[in-house]
Parts: structure tokens; sequence; C-alpha cells
């Protein structure tokens, strides 16, 4: 008896890089571009951090609230602010404007603090500077004073 006749069997290409690694490159593909763009995201948050801290408007607040015996009866002493501030600076018209919202600890307590600031030819003035003291809900104004 005779077996029937089989075709030639075709050889099957090499697989390619990508069929070959793709359990492993995938993963690392998509870890590589989250920490570039965990990266980005913080080195954009840490510059905006720092230019709002080296700001004139936030180290006057620093000064007249440790400054401040009602701020010390308050929270004692020594003071020290947290590592977030949040706000905006933006400059309008020949004018610059800031807003900050910061927090002040000392060993009695802790405050959020508000400011506003406007700058123009004569320089900065403190329209809002108010230390809300969180366990008492009070409020310590610093603000500039206009003259009466």
């Amino acid at each position: 008896m005779n077996s029937p006749v089989q075709p030639p069997s075709v050889p099957t290409p090499p697989k390619s890089w990508m069929d070959r690694n793709w359990k492993w490159f995938v993963p690392v593909v998509s870890v590589g571009a989250l920490i570039v763009f965990g990266a980005f995201a913080g080195g954009i948050f840490y510059f905006v951090e720092r230019t709002l801290k080296n700001s004139e408007p936030y180290h006057v607040a620093l000064e007249r609230i440790r400054a401040s015996p009602d701020v010390a009866a308050a929270l004692g002493k020594p003071l020290h602010e947290s590592w977030l501030v949040m706000g905006n600076y933006r400059v309008q018209n020949f004018s610059r404007y800031e807003d900050l919202t910061f927090t002040m600890a000392g060993p009695q307590g802790s405050a959020r603090v508000y400011l506003v600031a406007t700058a123009n030819t004569d320089g900065w003035s403190y329209r809002v500077l108010t230390v809300n003291l969180e366990a008492t809900h009070q409020q310590i104004d610093l603000a500039d004073r206009k003259p009466d």
C-alpha cells in the first residue's frame, strides 16, 4: 500500500522582536512613561512652589506673623510654616497681584493664613492678611491699616 503524498511543509517565519519580547517591553515602557510624566509634573509643581515662597509678600507675611504677639499667644513659639503654599500670581495693567494660602503651626496649635497683596509703583500693599486659628476659629488681622 502506498501512503498518501503529503504536501511539503512550509517553514514558519521567525517571530519578530516585538512578538518575542512584548511581555517585558510593554510594562517597562508604560512605567517609564509614568515616571517621566511624574517627574515633569513634579518639576512644574516645585518651580511654582519655589516662586511663591520666594516672593516678597510671602516673606513679609511671615515677618508680620512671627512679630505678632496675638499669634504668639495663640500658637506659641517657635512657629513653622507648612511646606505647601497655594495661590496665584498675576500681572495686569502694570500692577501685580498675589493671593496665597498656607498653614502656620506652633506648639499650641495651627492656623491657616490668607494673603492678598497688590503691588504698583508705590510697592506692595497687603489688603488681606488674616491668620485663622483652627482650634477657636478666631481671626487675627495683620493687613495694612488705612488711615481714617
